[in-house]
Order: C-alpha cells, then structure tokens, then sequence
C-alpha cells in the first residue's frame, strides 16, 4: 500500500509539472496601464517611460524594477540569461529537476510555492515592484497579485499569432526583456551563442553516419493509467532545434493544433525506421520501469534496432534560450557518441 501511495504522489507531481509544457490560447489587448503613481505627472512623456507588452496589455514604468517575483520557467530563464536574479521564483525543487542551464538561480531566491498555486502571502512580504507570470495560468490572481504589484502576463502559445513555431516567439520575447531591462547587447550575445551552437552541431552531425535522417522528438512520463508520450511537431521549440540541425521531423501530421500530441505506446507503432530522441526523467523511467518487456514497446522498430538516443531528464523543451542550447548540445552529444552503435 505504501509503494502505492508513493506511485500516485509522483503521477500527480509529474502531470502538475508537465501541465506546464501545454499551449494556451493568448489573449490581445491594446490597453496600456500605469504601474506609477506619478504616472499623472505632466512633466512625464512617453519616451522617458519603460514599457513591456505582455499578452493582455501594455505596462508603463518610471524607472526599471528591481525587485522581481517570477511564476513561470521561461521568463525566469530570459531573466537569468540577462544577468538578473529574482527575489522570488515559484516551483524551485521541480525547476532544478527539470531545467539544467547557465547561470544558475542564486541560493537566496525565495521559493514562493507552485506555479500552478503561488503564495500569496510569500509573493507580498518579498514587496516586489514587478511579477510576472503566465496568463494561462495566473489570469485567475491578477486581481490578486495586482494588488500586491504591477502584474505581466506573458504566453508561450503561438495560436492567434503569426509566428508558425514557438522557437521564433522565444526569441523575439527575449529581445523584448532585453529591451525593457535595458540588456539589448546581453540579449543580442546569447542570442548569438545560441546561434553558435545550432552552427556548430550542424559541424559535428554533417558527416555523421546515422541509419536514418527522420527523427521522433518526445517526453515519456507516467500518466494516471499507463506511460503517456508527448510527440513533438515542427510547431514546437524542441523539433525546430533538432531540425536545424539536419534532420527532419518524422512526425508531419500533428492532431492538434499545439505543439505536441499526447499519446500512447500504442500510438508509435505508426512509425518506424525514426531517431527516437527522448526526454525522460531518471525518477520516472517508463521505459525501464513500465514498458520494458512488454511486447507493444519491445516490438517498436527503433527499439529493436536500438536508435533510441537520450536527450536527459533536465533537458526543458519551452525554455529560454539557454535551454535551446541545452537542446541542441545534448542532441549533438546524443547522436554523436551513438554514432555506428
């Protein structure tokens, strides 16, 4: 009973997680709002104002904050890649589970609980001039957490935009933090070393011998009843890295219209002769502890001829752009050291 019980507290872990990894419809607005009591100020103009366009509104500020509360992994990394800390960040355990990057969070940030159910009362006695977050998940507080500071919400979904993948998106919203936080040349130099790695993995895998050039992208976790697979398409962050590398996308008719399918074992009989890179954390191994003999798995054309390439439990796939990089390195590291095995 008490293995059990253990079992049901990590499925629920791991799905609270990865609710994170989903895609929202964004909401648009032209409203701009005043985050300054001297916002009234006459001798005050536009131009000598900050401002930052979330996914409802446009927010306006006297001076840069400081003092920042940060409810969502992505936005926290596009901080971090900027040389700022956040006093405040939510989900710190899961995030130093998941996401493996430079720099690091420093060790006097403040944990203010989940992502999915902040602490209010933490957030408050932090007495940040900014928290952001994001609005499919936040929306919900904003009445809260606007009483307590000037609230931005930002999305990672790309419907309703022009953009046709999220890599794109993270890129243009980085230079937006960049901009705002007045960092455009820190912005523009991670920026360019990301664009050195996805160059230099094109390098290394040019000549590289491979069975196949197509590729299945995916995260396998634990799901209520049985292993779950989130599938990644071209739409996604994690396929378009991989892409850029040389290789294509086996997965070229997604059901949806997110970034991911969520499937079943039974589903990826559909494919055959792929590179079935895969994110799969080491406290919950579905591979090893639930599919391993089971004729449906063992039977998978890429598992009997062993092109399962792993690309780590910590490797983010909605990240900033130093989890890009993680993406790209541990691809690189992957196919490179299974080459000819």
């Amino acid at each position: 009973m008490k293995k059990l019980l253990t079992r049901l507290m990590l499925v629920i872990s791991m799905l609270t997680i990865l609710a994170g990894c989903g895609t929202a419809k964004e909401s648009t607005g032209s409203e701009t709002k005043s985050t300054s009591a001297a916002a009234s100020d006459n001798n005050k103009t536009v131009e000598n104002k900050h401002t930052i366009k979330d996914a409802r509104t446009t927010l306006e500020f006297d001076k840069i904050p400081e003092r920042i509360v940060v409810l969502q992994w992505q936005e926290a990394e596009f901080l971090l890649a900027l040389g700022i800390q956040p006093v405040g960040f939510a989900d710190i355990p899961n995030w130093d589970l998941w996401v493996n990057i430079e720099p690091k969070l420093a060790a006097d940030v403040v944990d203010v609980g989940s992502r999915v159910e902040p602490s209010l009362e933490a957030i408050a006695e932090l007495k940040p001039d900014l928290i952001i977050g994001t609005l499919s998940w936040h929306e919900g507080y904003l009445e809260q957490l606007e009483s307590i500071a000037p609230t931005a919400l930002f999305e990672t979904s790309i419907n309703g935009t022009n953009y046709t993948n999220e890599y794109d998106k993270m890129l243009d919203t980085f230079r937006e933090f960049g901009t705002f936080f007045d960092k455009e040349a820190e912005a523009e130099a991670v920026i360019a070393k990301l664009e050195k790695t996805i160059s230099d993995g094109q390098e290394k895998l040019k000549d590289a011998e491979f069975p196949t050039k197509e590729f299945l992208a995916a995260m396998a976790y634990s799901g209520t009843q049985a292993p779950e697979f989130r599938l990644y398409n071209n739409r996604s962050q994690t396929a378009t890295l991989i892409s850029k590398l040389g290789l294509t996308n086996a997965l070229t008719e997604p059901k949806g219209d997110g970034t991911f399918d969520v499937t079943n074992v039974e589903a990826l009989t559909a494919f055959k002769d792929v590179l079935f890179m895969h994110i799969v954390q080491d406290t919950d191994n579905v591979f090893e502890n639930n599919l391993k003999g089971a004729s449906v798995w063992e039977d998978l054309y890429f598992v009997q001829k062993d092109q399962m390439y792993g690309l780590g439990g910590d490797t983010w796939p909605q990240g900033g752009p130093y989890s890009a990089i993680t993406i790209v390195n541990k691809t690189v590291e992957s196919l490179t050291s299974a080459e000819g095995k």
